[in-house]
Formats: C-alpha cells, structure tokens, sequence
C-alpha cells in the first residue's frame, strides 16, 4: 500500500510540474531568451595567443584567431561578408569537447554546435567566440573551413594549445 501511495505521490508530481512549470516552450534556443551564468570546472586564466588565420578574398575578410589556457581553447572568428559566410570548426570529440559560444547577437547570425563540430553563420559576416574543453597541456587539432556564398574560401589545419606550434 505504502509503494501505491509512493507511486502515486511521484506521478501527481510530475503531472503538476508539467501542467504549472514556467519552462519556455518550443525546441530552439531560437525561439526563446535564455539567460544564465555558465560555470567552469577549469582555469580560463592565463590565455595564450596560438594559431591565426587570416580571409581575405573577394567579398570576404577577417581572421579566426585561437587562444589556450591548460584546459581549455578559444576561437574568435571575426569576418565582414557582402553575402552569406559560414565558419566550421571540426575537432575529435575525444580529444576535445564544446563548452560554450557566445555570439555579438548581430540579426542573422546563428550558432550550431554538434559533437565534433561547431558551425557559424552569418548573412553579412560572424563575430562569435567558441570554447573548446581540452585535456591539460595537449594540443587540439582543429579543421577550421570557412565559406562566402556556398564557396569554399579557405580551409586549413590547426594545432591549439599543448605548446604546439600552428
């Protein structure tokens, strides 16, 4: 008797919760305003600068920079575009994993994060920054890719903190 009461008890909770939570609704981040602090088990301090890539091409110019502390790496990709630009950053998800993007919320940008991979678009350019867990004092291959209008502009290989050279 005592485990029906239980039973019941939990499933009244969950019932309530779903008919009274104040949780936005919808399945995209897109559709909602999402507020909050984000916590990090590691040490952002003590940045040092690694690997650039300079764009510069017809339409497009910019640069994707890359800073490590001992846990994790930061990509800022700063690109002006007189059409749709689009950066991806590809790691190996057991090397490295995403923690975090901030975007400068500029209309038309948008941010797609997937094991493995970190897509950034924008209509006019993309100023994001993307945070990248990383095992201390190893290097973190990433393929970065970035396109102008659907094409190929620039691809390279980059090595990011572990004191390895880019």
């Amino acid at each position: 008797m005592a485990l029906m009461m239980a039973a019941f008890g939990i499933m009244v909770g969950i019932i309530g919760f779903a008919l009274f939570s104040t949780l936005p609704s919808g399945n995209s981040l897109e559709n909602n305003d999402v507020i909050g602090t984000l916590s990090l088990g590691g040490s952002l301090k003590d940045l040092s600068a690694g690997p650039e890539v300079k764009i510069a091409g017809e339409g497009i110019r910019g640069t994707v920079r890359t800073e490590s502390s001992r846990d994790f790496q930061v990509i800022h990709c700063e690109l002006e575009s007189d059409s749709p630009a689009e950066v991806v950053i590809t790691f190996d998800p057991a090397k490295s994993g995403f923690v975090a993007a901030k975007n400068d919320q500029t209309r038309g940008t948008s941010i797609l994060a997937r094991d493995g991979e970190v897509r950034l678009t924008g209509e006019k350019g993309i100023r994001s920054m993307v945070l990248l867990s990383a095992p201390s004092g190893v290097g973190v291959p990433l393929h970065v890719s970035v396109k102008r209008g659907g094409i190929p502009v620039i691809e390279r290989e980059l090595v990011v903190g572990g004191g390895s050279p880019g």
